[in-house]
């Protein structure tokens, strides 16, 4: 008779992405997420545009891979979108994290009253 082995489909390392892909929801109310309690260090160049994830449910923080796209309104349409950076000079600049900054793209230090 032929033995069957386990196959673990979800590693440690995946655990987290799991639980954060099973507890989201299309619910708008809960946007949006706080992906991280500080900024995102990011060195710029000059002239290219950088596309900031203002939902916070993007797997490639500090930038937008489209997941906002899951929240619609009701004529279907994204309720959140990404916000385009575009660096005037080569710098080192510190996207917001939480998403509550009032400094639009840019950390404002909102994270330390959340």
């Amino acid at each position: 008779m032929p033995t069957s082995t386990s196959t673990c489909l979800f590693h440690e390392s995946n655990f987290k992405q799991l639980i954060t892909y099973l507890t989201m929801t299309t619910d708008s109310t809960n946007l949006p997420i706080i992906a991280a309690k500080h900024p995102f260090k990011v060195d710029v160049e000059a002239g290219k545009k950088y596309f900031w994830c203002s939902c916070g449910a993007s797997q490639n923080q500090p930038f937008c891979d489209g997941s906002h796209k899951a929240y619609k309104n009701e004529d279907g349409t994204s309720i959140m979108k990404s916000v385009m950076y575009e660096a005037t000079e080569n710098a080192t600049i510190r996207f917001c994290g939480c998403k509550h900054s009032k400094n639009g793209v840019l950390c404002d230090g909102a994270h330390n009253n959340i």
